[in-house]
């Protein structure tokens, strides 16, 4: 009797583990799975919208807009023309009998180079004269403002100036003038150049005098 009593516990107790264990996998079996986290759509980048430029204008020919054109293209060779004052012009190496260097405008477009001429004069209003090669007297040579500058301003920007009849060359002659002096002055003349200096419009007999150390 104890045996089958000891049978009977055992097989109570195997029961209750079997009834564990389908409890644990049914629970496990009946559980909602986990949601899968969602993946985060790209973000688009944002188009950045560039704005749109508006042509540029095109300058209408008029004395104005010619005067503003000249002036702002001798601003960018101020500085050059100061450069080439100081090394070249004021150590120049002028010839016996040279008494003056007068300069002279003249009444010409800058679509070559600029119409700005410095003359060698002996003193009695007339050009240095020198011995040729063979033997003739032949004229000093001119000493030309920013030789290597060609054009000053392109053709194509004074085409529509010449075109309209703009009156170009009184204008730009008057801001050569001031430009140049400026620049002289800018450069040390007065205390560099030798020599009495002046710069006057073509056939004026009314030069202006440039500043140099023979004042």
């Amino acid at each position: 009797m104890a045996k089958k009593a000891k049978k009977a516990k055992k097989a109570k107790k195997a029961t209750r583990k079997a009834k564990k264990t389908t409890r644990k996998t049914t629970k496990k079996a009946t559980r909602r799975p986990r949601p899968a986290a969602r993946a985060k759509a790209p973000t688009k980048a944002k188009k950045t919208v560039k704005p749109t430029k508006r042509p540029a204008r095109p300058l209408r020919p008029t004395e104005k807009s010619y005067r503003a054109l000249v002036v702002a293209r001798l601003a960018q060779l101020r500085l050059a023309l100061i450069e080439d004052l100081q090394q070249r012009v004021f150590v120049y190496p002028f010839p016996e009998g040279t008494k003056s260097l007068d300069y002279e405008i003249h009444f010409q477009t800058l679509s070559g180079a600029l119409p700005l001429t410095g003359y060698l004069m002996d003193g009695n209003r007339g050009q240095v004269m020198l011995p040729g090669a063979g033997g003739e007297r032949v004229l000093a040579r001119n000493i030309d403002v920013l030789p290597s500058v060609k054009p000053v301003i392109s053709w194509a920007m004074i085409e529509p100036f010449d075109a309209a009849a703009v009156e170009m060359l009184d204008i730009h002659a008057a801001l050569l003038r001031e430009w140049f002096i400026e620049a002289w002055t800018a450069a040390g003349g007065k205390e560099r150049f030798r020599l009495p200096a002046s710069i006057s419009f073509h056939d004026d007999d009314d030069p202006t005098p440039l500043p140099s150390a023979a004042d």
